[in-house]
């Protein structure tokens, strides 16, 4: 499956009459097979494609939702087009084309605004066209760039989610970091680490780190990306495969048990994301909580305010100084000095000059 968005070159009303009956110069001498397998539940559906008066109520829901909107440069259309192979159309049965359509809406941000899902089976691809308003349900206008980019990625994810094989280009794209992240949080993503029985998915956070949690745990990790690799790996050639052997490459072995590199990328950067997110938190239930206690230390501050207690003043610059007061009291002369707790030769000296004298 390939998916690309194109810039809608008329109004919502030729491409709805363009989606079903073809263009103009092909009407009524090509049957388009036009079939709607989806669309939002704010608009009008035709019943078919005679259906005029349907038609032209599914044109007014988009031209009201656009007059919603302060946007002057009229380009209010969008279109991505879901095309598929001979090869997947075999596996692929109705009900699931029209998840993928689904799966594809939800991840380019479209299920916020009007959609129709009209696919075409008149040429050699079976192709679905998904016509959305540029003005969403809260009358903003989405953003271009968001809405368009990752296109090629969106497809190419999408297939691996639903087992539809890849090759070429795609293949490649499917080994990218931008596919895995849009992959991360799918079930069949999420659901590897349920049935681990090494425990070693749950816990890596990368290729390198689920290795070494291998040689930690004795249980081998293995992974190679093409046929050279994998022969590398076996330490084997060419020749030791057998024939009628179906070897599978472009896999990850963990134990006994073998997954699609692209499901064990995936799964990683969903682990990452995870202790990124939880780190961020704890962050964040750090700050919330000094500053909390910041707050109740302020509000403690005017609640319960502390008188400030004088310090004691020293009128006293040197011992010296005592004996030069002039004190009425003796008592409180001997006080001041004692409580100067420093000793000085003169005090010694007052005290003997007092003295009843020593005995010869």
């Amino acid at each position: 499956m390939i998916a690309k968005a194109i810039p809608a070159s008329v109004g919502v009303g030729g491409l709805v009459d363009y989606l079903y009956d073809g263009r103009e110069t092909e009407r009524k001498q090509t049957d388009k097979k036009a079939e709607m397998i989806l669309h939002s539940d704010n608009i009008s559906v035709p019943v078919n494609a005679q259906d005029r008066e349907g038609r032209a109520d599914l044109k007014a829901d988009f031209k009201y939702q656009e007059s919603l909107s302060n946007s002057k440069d009229g380009a209010n259309v969008g279109m991505h087009i879901l095309s598929f192979t001979s090869d997947d159309m075999k596996n692929l049965y109705n009900e699931q084309i029209k998840q993928i359509t689904k799966d594809y809406v939800e991840m380019a941000g479209l299920n916020d605004t009007q959609f129709i899902a009209i696919a075409h089976n008149d040429t050699n691809n079976y192709h679905i066209h998904i016509v959305h308003n540029k003005i969403n349900n809260n009358g903003k206008k989405l953003d271009a760039w968001q809405e368009q980019n990752k296109t090629v990625e969106r497809g190419v994810a999408i297939s691996l989610n639903h087992n539809i094989a890849l090759k070429g280009d795609s293949f490649r794209i499917g080994q990218t970091k931008v596919v895995a992240d849009l992959r991360k949080n799918h079930p069949s993503v999420l659901q590897l680490k349920l049935n681990d029985s090494t425990g070693l998915l749950k816990d890596s956070k990368s290729t390198f780190q689920l290795k070494e949690l291998g040689q930690k745990n004795n249980v081998k990790v293995m992974s190679y990306n093409d046929q050279t690799a994998y022969l590398k790996a076996n330490n084997l050639k060419l020749g030791d495969i057998p024939k009628e052997q179906r070897v599978e490459f472009n896999k990850t072995m963990v134990g006994d048990k073998q997954y699609r590199n692209e499901d064990i990328n995936a799964m990683l950067k969903g682990n990452l994301a995870e202790a990124q997110s939880q780190k961020a938190q704890r962050k964040q239930d750090f700050e919330a909580d000094k500053k909390e206690q910041n707050e109740i230390k302020e509000l403690a501050k005017i609640l319960f305010p502390v008188e400030k207690i004088p310090e004691k003043t020293q009128n006293l610059e040197s011992p010296t100084k005592v004996f030069n007061l002039e004190l009425s009291n003796e008592k409180e002369k001997n006080a001041l000095i004692k409580k100067t707790k420093i000793p000085s030769f003169k005090i010694k000296i007052e005290k003997i000059e007092k003295s009843k004298g020593i005995k010869r």
